[in-house]
């Protein structure tokens, strides 16, 4: 995983370069395909439960639920989408 995670900064360099046809690009595709493969097949979540969860079902729901109201989301679209300026 620790040369996975280093070897991604090279790949979103070379992609970002718009060196999407170099070879190794190519080679780094297949090598993060096959990686990624033997990396996840082994993984499954059986069960997720915290007695901390600060989830709450109840709630989850923006559509079925009074407590959220869709229209205040312009609000925030509005703000996120102002120019950063640095």
């Amino acid at each position: 995983m620790q040369l996975k995670d280093s070897l991604a900064l090279k790949y979103a360099g070379l992609i970002s370069a718009g060196r999407w046809f170099d070879p190794l690009h190519t080679a780094m595709e297949e090598f993060m395909e096959k990686i990624t493969v033997s990396t996840t097949d082994s993984v499954s979540v059986t069960d997720c439960r915290s007695p901390y969860s600060l989830y709450r079902q109840d709630i989850s729901s923006l559509e079925s639920n009074h407590i959220y109201d869709q229209a205040d989301a312009a609000g925030f679209i509005q703000l996120y989408g102002l120019p950063n300026f640095q």
